[in-house]
């Protein structure tokens, strides 16, 4: 039986996407509304506000790490196969934004957060704390969703039909038939 290494690292590729996913919607869907609302699940004020906000960074400084796998993992991968000619422009565009809105999540917002809330309860009526939040979430939603509409894309892909090189209009090679 032979071993196709292109097909393996494809499936790791889509396990690894896929992941992500869950990750991120088990974030946003699941985790984020039960830690900021976790006085209204007991019944009595547990914990604060910033309480709730430290818990859900800490939270979101264990799942970076995944996160940023993930995006060497998108960046490797699509560049291995816009090198070897295997083009698509809007799996390009939407791997990119993933990348893009993960490093910006991993290595802007949570650290700047992180610092915001070392300062205490006053930051909760921080204009500039309050708009970083903001950005934070519209960041985290467009990486949830360029992340499943990446996943989507790669299976399509798969699904369609077996991707063959794209031709290069510009290239310099001669028609030799």
């Amino acid at each position: 039986m032979k071993i196709d290494f292109n097909n393996w690292i494809l499936y790791i590729y889509l396990l690894s996407l896929g992941i992500g996913v869950g990750v991120v919607l088990s974030l946003g869907l699941f985790v984020a509304p039960l830690v900021f609302g976790i006085n209204n699940t007991l019944g009595f004020d547990a914990i604060s506000q910033l309480q709730s906000g430290i818990v859900m960074s800490s939270i979101f400084l264990k799942s970076s790490y995944y996160i940023n796998y993930l995006a060497i993992i998108v960046l490797a991968y699509e560049a291995y196969k816009y090198i070897n000619l295997y083009r698509d422009t809007y799996i390009q565009i939407v791997a990119f934004v993933v990348v893009f809105s993960a490093y910006m999540f991993t290595q802007f917002y949570i650290p700047s957060i992180i610092e915001y809330q070392l300062q205490g309860n006053s930051i909760l009526e921080n204009s500039a704390f309050k708009g970083l939040y903001k950005g934070s979430e519209l960041d985290f939603a467009i990486l949830s969703i360029s992340l499943i509409a990446l996943f989507l894309l790669r299976v399509n892909k798969l699904i369609q039909k077996p991707e063959k090189p794209t031709q290069n209009s510009g290239s310099c090679q001669a028609n030799l038939s």
